[in-house]
């Protein structure tokens, strides 16, 4: 719903200029019709060739992922939203020869390429690189500028000849660079995922890094052999082609989003007060784990001592040297979760309070008897339910 609403809102936007174009060009023979002179180009065809890409993933990507709640959903949807405005914007002001357009065009592109870092972002942490904000505004702040400059902007001929939109060096040069800095980050951070992947995610996460060698290193040896020059408008193209792997990793295995930011290792119920073990569920074949009685009592006596020294509520947290233990509970039951992960972060919290919350409502019943465990053998489905989303170790 949130896309479809910035669509709209685009949509609207498209209307207006075009709307304002006709009623300033129109031409009305006597028949009453109205005459336009359009601009068809090859420049014009690769922008719409990038655009008809765009929207088939957009539309691919969101009805795929709609429902899911996965971080990295809304990025990857918005990215071929963005992209195909970029297009169509782009492609409007070259086929109209009209300038007003590719303003806009270039600051769609530039949120789009601001979805991008939010993209790699919610790959490896909670918040936003700072680093990245500072890059995108300064970027941002130049082509803003050299957009508004009147000889950056101009409707001319372009390097074959053909009437087209003329971009000067400033906006050519800020926004190239702004894409190649996106396509070598995103590059980097494909590296490292190949590097930790699991076996069962390895083609998906080998798209990904093609995507990445496509933005980063064949994108700028294309600009620099001069192909925008040789076929004005294949920049545009080779930019959406170059993305669409990754929207089939990223889509088709949303794990893959998932191997970065930790590597979770066990999810254990216990009974608080005697410390039973209640569930446990381990992930990949991390089986030199603690033992589970020993591991729960030892949980219980943590949380008892720093509950009674500190008299701040009851332990969500504890930090180890390589991990940390993620606790839930209530004090409405005496039974709380565990997960043991190697960091902590607001998607494996999110999960832990859904899982406990709807092990509570389906098996609280059973508490009194903690000692039968067989009644709790079925939550495994709470797993898959709520940590669906976490990669299987080999």
């Amino acid at each position: 719903m949130k896309w479809a609403t910035v669509a709209a809102f685009l949509g609207y936007l498209t209307f207006i200029g075009i709307d304002g174009y006709i009623s300033e060009h129109r031409i009305t023979t006597r028949l009453g019709r109205v005459k336009l002179a359009l601009n068809w180009t090859t420049e014009v065809a690769l922008y719409l060739a990038s655009f008809i890409i765009n929207a088939v993933a957009f539309t691919a990507a969101s009805w795929r992922l709609h429902g899911k709640k996965h971080r990295h959903a809304p990025f990857i949807v918005g990215i071929f939203l963005g992209l195909a405005f970029w297009s169509l914007f782009i492609s409007l002001g070259s086929l109209f020869l009209n300038e007003i357009f590719i303003p806009l065009g270039l600051y769609v592109g530039l949120c789009t390429i601001a979805l991008v870092f939010l993209m790699i972002d919610s790959f490896t942490r909670d918040e936003v690189d700072p680093r990245k904000t500072i890059v995108l505004s300064i970027a941002a702040t130049l082509l803003v500028y050299f957009s508004l400059q009147p000889e950056e902007i101009i409707v001319g001929t372009n390097s074959i000849g053909e009437p087209g939109i003329v971009l000067g060096p400033g906006v050519m040069g800020v926004g190239a660079i702004l894409i190649i800095l996106t396509g070598a980050s995103f590059t980097y951070y494909m590296i490292l995922m190949n590097r930790e992947v699991p076996e069962n995610l390895r083609f998906e996460a080998r798209l990904g890094l093609l995507s990445g060698i496509i933005l980063a290193v064949l994108w700028p040896v294309g600009l620099g052999l001069g192909l925008h020059f040789m076929m004005p408008g294949l920049w545009l193209l080779l930019l959406s082609i170059g993305i669409i792997p990754i929207a089939i990793a990223f889509v088709t295995q949303p794990k893959l989003a998932y191997v970065l930011p930790f590597r979770v290792l066990r999810l254990i119920v216990f009974e608080t007060k005697g410390g039973v073990p209640l569930f446990s569920h381990v992930w990949g074949s991390q089986h030199d784990l603690t033992d589970e009685v020993l591991f729960s009592g030892m949980l219980q006596g943590i949380a008892m001592i720093l509950d009674e020294s500190v008299q701040k509520g009851a332990v969500r947290e504890i930090v180890l040297e390589n991990g940390v233990l993620v606790l839930q509970r209530t004090y409405k039951f005496s039974v709380a979760s565990v997960l043991v992960a190697t960091k902590s972060s607001q998607t494996l919290r999110h999960a832990i309070d859904a899982f406990t919350e709807h092990f509570y409502a389906e098996y609280s019943q059973f508490f009194d008897n903690a000692s039968e465990v067989q009644n709790f053998a079925t939550a495994s489905k709470l797993v898959d339910e709520h940590f669906g989303f976490v990669p299987t170790p080999d």
